[in-house]
């Protein structure tokens, strides 16, 4: 069975007072705006060692256009989640990114880039995908779909 974790989209509080009533948070670091390595390192002691930092990367990153932000911001992003050890990465594509096999070539690339075994990568798609599209390509690259459990059920499995 899978462990529920409650947590928000962003640190709202101090992390001491914010891990005190949730277990997990999302980091999103913008472009050029992301927490400086040692305020990171300083959240990671200040809660249990169970607790989720979970790392959205930016909506350049998403949109899965190649070129110049979009590799700086997974750089950026990426070495945040190494110094938050980070537990998941969560790559969410926005509505105009379709499912087409060229977005599929895509997808690979930059999954292919994103730290394994010792992350859970989660692919968290928008717009027209159908269910049996989003489980089938998370199989293939070899991610978890992220899916809205008060709309459909959820795939099985230990991690959802």
């Amino acid at each position: 069975m899978a462990r529920l974790q409650v947590g928000l989209p962003e640190l709202t509080s101090d992390i001491g007072k914010y891990a005190a009533k949730f277990d997990m948070v999302e980091l999103r670091p913008e472009p050029g705006r992301a927490p400086r390595a040692g305020t990171l390192r300083s959240y990671r002691k200040a809660v249990n060692p169970s607790f989720t930092f979970s790392v959205v990367l930016p909506d350049v990153v998403g949109r899965l256009t190649p070129g110049k932000d979009l590799e700086s911001a997974l750089e950026e992003s990426l070495a945040v989640a190494k110094v938050i050890e980070a537990r998941c990465i969560v790559l969410c594509t926005p509505a105009e990114v379709r499912p087409t096999t060229s977005t599929t070539e895509k997808l690979k690339r930059v999954v292919a880039r994103l730290p394994r075994p010792s992350v859970t990568l989660c692919w968290e798609p928008r717009g027209i995908w159908e269910r049996p599209q989003i489980v089938s390509l998370a199989r293939e690259l070899g991610v978890l779909a992220v899916l809205d459990a008060t709309q459909e059920m959820l795939p099985p499995g230990g991690a959802v």
